[in-house]
C-alpha cells in the first residue's frame, strides 16, 4: 500500500498542465468553435443571395461584407469563404489534436518511469 501512495504522489504533479500548454489548447479550441460558427453563417448570405431577399438587422451586416461585390461573382466569393472558414476550422483542430496527443505522450512516457521504478 505504501508503494502505491508513493507512485500516486510522484504521479500527482503530472496532471496538471503548465500554463502555456492549457492556454494554448483553450486559444486553439476557441478558434476552430469561431471559424465553425462564421462558415455556418455565411450559409444565411449565400441563401439570401440565390433568393433575392432584402438583408435586415444583424444578418444584414453579415451579408454586408459582399455588397462591393458584383452579384454575378458574390455566389462564388460567399463559397470562397465559407471554404476558407471550414478550411481554418480543420487546421484549427487538426493543430489542437496533435498539441493534446504530444501532452498525452510526454505524460503517458513519465508515468510509465515512475511506474517502472515501483
Amino acid at each position: 500500500m505504501t508503494v502505491f501512495l508513493r507512485a500516486l504522489r510522484a504521479l500527482f504533479p503530472l496532471l496538471r498542465l503548465q500554463p502555456w500548454v492549457l492556454l494554448a489548447m483553450l486559444i486553439l479550441g476557441v478558434l476552430a468553435a469561431w471559424s465553425e460558427g462564421l462558415s455556418i453563417s455565411l450559409f444565411i448570405p449565400l441563401v439570401q443571395n440565390q433568393m433575392g431577399t432584402a438583408n435586415t438587422g444583424m444578418i444584414g451586416k453579415l451579408a454586408a461584407l459582399y455588397h462591393g461585390i458584383p452579384a454575378e461573382q458574390r455566389l462564388l466569393w460567399i463559397g470562397l469563404s465559407i471554404l476558407l472558414c471550414l478550411v481554418l476550422k480543420n487546421v484549427l483542430s487538426y493543430s489542437y489534436t496533435l498539441l493534446f496527443q504530444r501532452v498525452n505522450a510526454v505524460r503517458a512516457t513519465w508515468i510509465t518511469r515512475i511506474l517502472g521504478g515501483c
